[in-house]
């Protein structure tokens, strides 16, 4: 590749991921080829450039950075953190957001612009959009404070799977992934889903010493949240980090902070924490010195497709997933990924042998992001043409996620199982033990057949299956009788009607229908009033509860019990982390299950670690776990388990 063909590829990547939203090259393929350009051409300027030019064809107005908005070095390990750590003093640490980044400028305290990077020196003024996402203020009330405040704009897991579901229903075409969706709504020139945006913030004008000064100054005086990582030093909360603490905490993040997040971060932030002596250090290609990007470990890996299975969901639908050659990702091994619809199948054209990228999407979920190389003389997997359950001919139906092959037929086995699956989870049950495996052992016996029957199944029963005996078989019992009590949203959510969760179900109870006759009765201009429920949507729920008549009926009939929608806990959500050291009144120590379902059951939601989570309850107030960490970034009260159970009475 020749020089020109080098930066004309990095341009248009940049000009994708900037202006348009989207990768047209992964983060790695862009950070090799620009390495590589670096060793090559050394004191080329295109090592100056910064994000990109806004383009032309952009419905914002350009504006002007008062003070230019510049990018990061990066070093992508230990040896080239050291080399770099050798010049400076004391560190400050924050995560790298993987956003789009955002300058806000006020004067008196009041919120007059805000701008894109775009290529440093001038962006794309989107005030409207930002006025409207989670964490900003378009006034200061307290304080007379004029200059900028610089943040990343992102979307969290949480806000993705809302967005999702809403899509879902107005057949939208669904936004891929969490940076894109980000970059795409915050430019969106009608506004629209901008309100699940999320701002956090990193850097502030004014006369500072250091930059935890800075930081402190953002959360403290300010009052919003910023990226900062706190060093924990023999349980004292500090900014200030020595290199030892660094490669602690960045070994923390790769093996378990990272994945536990509920936004995407691709690295640490490494700052001179001293600001004359980081201006001291001057810039290299226009960026800092005093500051790196020490980036993750990819979690994107090549491997072979060895064969395609179809599995069958709860909702009827036949998902087509790749079995892979084994491969570590992130302390994973993973061995299977998901093709997700039918047109994602046939557009791969996968065969055995197939070379494909691998990632793991939200550091969680398996994907396979393209082929690499195909095998010669092996031909593509066929779509089957029968359930894989029940033998019934598939169709294909469409849906906003694509086109899937689905099962028609209502009493399949595989469809029944999942309506079990469905109940089991929503209830709480499965969080006890009572899984899928347990599940279709007693629905082959004849002794699950719909949710009520897990009310009515005896010990004795249970004891005729294969691994059971008297004390696993009233274990079993046990546990289903502490989850007859059930939220209202949680009932309709386990029904397991098509494209309509606990989350819609709770968009009903919130307008004031708030009892299972009110929502057996509603009708269909009721429902398409509601905010967030489409036309589509309105006429499957109707159908799909129609059909639940007789399942509802026989759940109130055999002792479930739909509790209050308010209770003690109503309006806070929790969060369980580390080993739970309360007792019961037998001196045994409470499950964690038996702590969430009280939550449920007093009227609270449990939550992850995230803006908006009321409580973190951990039995050890001393602990450095990374839940703990982020609780208190985001400024989440810690509470102990004992504080809990006095909350709900015990």
């Amino acid at each position: 590749m020749t020089k020109q063909e080098m930066i004309s590829k990095l341009l248009k990547a940049s000009d994708a991921y900037y202006n348009l939203s989207e990768s047209i090259i992964t983060d790695e393929e862009f950070d090799s080829l620009k390495d590589e350009f670096e060793k090559l051409y050394p004191d080329d300027p295109f090592l100056n450039t910064i994000g990109s030019e806004v383009a032309r064809s952009s419905e914002w107005e350009k504006a002007t950075h008062k003070i230019p908005m510049g990018s990061l070095n990066k070093v992508m390990n230990e040896a080239e953190f050291n080399k770099w750590a050798e010049q400076i003093e004391s560190l400050c640490v924050s995560e790298k957001l993987d956003g789009i980044s955002i300058d806000l400028e006020y004067e008196s305290s009041n919120l007059v612009k805000a701008i894109t990077r775009g290529d440093g020196i001038e962006g794309e003024d989107i005030t409207k959009n930002v006025k409207r996402m989670q964490n900003v203020k378009s006034k200061f009330n307290f304080l007379n404070f004029t200059g900028s405040v610089r943040g990343e704009i992102i979307l969290k897991q949480h806000d993705f799977e809302t967005i999702a579901e809403i899509q879902k229903q107005r057949d939208e075409k669904p936004i891929k992934n969490l940076r894109n969706g980000a970059s795409g709504i915050a430019k969106r020139y009608d506004g629209k889903y901008s309100e699940y945006l999320s701002i956090i913030y990193f850097d502030v004008t004014g006369n500072f010493d250091t930059k935890s000064e800075k930081f402190s100054f953002i959360e403290t005086e300010l009052e919003i949240p910023t990226s900062l990582v706190v060093n924990f030093t023999n349980h004292i909360n500090v900014q200030i980090f020595t290199v030892n603490d660094v490669k602690r905490v960045y070994q923390e993040y790769e093996n378990a902070r990272r994945p536990a997040l509920d936004y995407e971060i691709d690295g640490l932030v490494i700052e001179e924490n001293n600001i004359k002596k980081y201006n001291e250090l001057g810039e290299l290609n226009k960026r800092p010195r005093g500051a790196v990007a020490f980036k993750f470990k990819s979690l994107k890996k090549e491997t072979k497709v060895k064969d395609i299975i179809w599995q069958l969901g709860n909702s009827g639908r036949i998902t087509p997933v790749a079995l892979l050659e084994p491969v570590q990702m992130g302390g994973v091994e993973v061995k299977r990924a998901t093709l997700h619809n039918f047109e994602i199948f046939k557009n791969l054209q996968l065969s055995a042998g197939s070379d494909v990228l691998v990632s793991r999407r939200g550091d969680v979920i398996p994907y396979i992001e393209k082929v690499v190389s195909y095998q010669r003389g092996s031909l593509p997997f066929e779509p089957i043409k029968f359930c894989p359950e029940c033998g019934c001919p598939v169709s294909p139906q469409y849906s906003p996620h694509g086109k899937f092959l689905v099962c028609p037929n209502e009493n399949c086995d595989g469809a029944m199982i999942g309506n079990l699956i469905k109940w089991s989870v929503k209830s709480g049950m499965q969080s006890e033990g009572i899984g899928s495996k347990t599940i279709e052992k007693l629905y082959e016996a004849g002794f699950l057949v719909e949710p009520s029957d897990f009310y009515t199944t005896s010990t004795e029963n249970i004891e005729l299956l294969e691994g059971f005996g008297k004390r696993s078989a009233q274990l079993f019992v046990d546990n289903v009788n502490r989850h007859r009590e059930i939220s209202l949203a949680d009932f309709i959510g386990g029904l397991n009607i098509e494209n309509f969760g606990s989350s819609m179900a709770k968009l009903l109870v919130k307008e004031g229908y708030d009892t299972i006759e009110k929502i057996e009765n509603i009708t269909f201009n009721e429902l398409v009033k509601i905010k967030g429920i489409e036309e589509k949507t309105a006429n499957v729920f109707l159908n799909g509860i129609n059909k639940k008549v007789n399942i509802i009926k026989n759940l109130l009939m055999d002792g479930v019990k739909i509790m209050e929608t308010n209770g003690k806990l109503s309006g806070k959500s929790f969060c369980f982390t580390g080993a739970v050291q309360a007792t019961d009144e037998n001196g045994e120590r409470y499950k964690r299950a038996v702590l969430e379902s009280l939550v449920k059951e007093n009227g609270g939601e449990v939550k992850s670690v995230s803006g908006g989570l009321t409580y973190l309850v951990q039995a050890d107030p001393t602990s450095q776990s990374g839940k703990t960490n982020k609780a208190l970034n985001l400024g989440v009260e810690i509470i102990s388990d004992v504080d809990f159970l006095q909350m709900v009475g015990k």
